[in-house]
């Protein structure tokens, strides 16, 4: 719940002529507000996430767009948010949305500026250009190429390291499969460390940590 700010300039141009004709005469104003609240959603809908009942609505006048509907679960959330937010004419999102399942903890929200790219937005986030993928497919299916981003564009950056109650990502107990190694600790927090040796990390489980050390 909140509002997300957005650069208006920037983004998808869905408006047609409807939005342009309620600048200049206020009297369509209701007409413009719908036709654009029906390109939002149809553009968020194109994307295929799991929300149902999903509903927008739109201010010509303010460029806020309202957002309800419930996600399956916290990314399909954010990125919904920011498929309608992306748009050229949109200043804000208010977020009306709920989760089935809540799981993981939000994003955080990182608007492109002159000379970025993913390599350099993930050395900027996790100290590891290599980590762009991430990025990457924390946002599709709103990207399409790990190149593809452009001036203004909101996107979604997934915490370091997250904990989920009850087990690894809060599913009591439920894997999850990534890339490279992780370790999920006694407080079902997931970590990310380099690939240790088999060898190694036999001799580390048989050997109790020390403290100070």
């Amino acid at each position: 719940m909140g509002l997300l700010s957005f650069i208006k300039d920037a983004g998808e141009k869905l408006f047609g002529k409807e939005v342009k004709a309620a600048e200049a005469d206020p009297s369509k104003k209701a007409d413009a507000d719908r036709a654009a609240a029906t390109a939002i959603e149809q553009h968020v809908g194109s994307f295929n996430l799991p929300i149902t009942a999903l509903t927008v609505t739109f201010d010509t006048a303010s460029g806020v767009a309202k957002v309800y509907g419930v996600a399956k679960d916290q990314p399909t959330k954010e990125k919904a948010l920011l498929a309608a937010g992306n748009v050229a004419g949109v200043a804000q999102v208010d977020d009306n949305m709920t989760v089935e399942v809540n799981t993981e903890p939000p994003a955080t929200y990182y608007t492109v500026v002159s000379g970025d790219t993913l390599s350099k937005i993930a050395k900027q986030y996790y100290g590891n250009a290599n980590e762009y993928n991430r990025i990457f497919e924390a946002n599709q299916p709103l990207l399409k190429h790990p190149d593809k981003i452009y001036l203004g564009q909101m996107l979604r950056i997934p915490p370091k390291a997250w904990c989920g109650a009850g087990g690894a990502g809060g599913g009591g107990g439920a894997t999850r499969t990534l890339v490279g190694a992780a370790v999920a600790s006694r407080a079902a927090c997931w970590v990310f460390l380099p690939i240790i040796p088999r060898e190694m990390r036999s001799l580390l489980s048989r050997r109790p940590l020390e403290s100070g050390r």
